[in-house]
């Protein structure tokens, strides 16, 4: 029997995604996105250029709850200068 690692001790997994979206300035949008499941929680938050661009402005990623690695926070400011396209994915 396959025992994924998330179920190990539980019975039941949950992973949360809540988001929203500000104004970034006069051309951006400024959008957020807080991840949480029972051990660890992150918010990410994007600044980009309005449509057609997307361009990513500024980007980071706060840990709220939980042991997260912290390169993984800083890796989200790698995110400056990049295209977002359908998914938040990258170009």
């Amino acid at each position: 029997m396959i025992e994924p690692a998330l179920l190990r001790g539980r019975d039941v997994y949950e992973r949360r995604m809540e988001g929203w979206t500000d104004d970034g300035g006069p051309d951006a949008l400024a959008h957020t996105v807080r991840l949480r499941d029972p051990d660890r929680a992150l918010e990410l938050s994007v600044v980009a250029t309005i449509s057609p661009a997307y361009e990513i402005r500024r980007a980071a990623c706060r840990v709220l709850q939980g042991a997260i690695a912290p390169a993984v926070a800083r890796a989200a400011e790698r995110l400056a200068g990049t295209r977002m396209v359908a998914g938040f994915t990258r170009q």
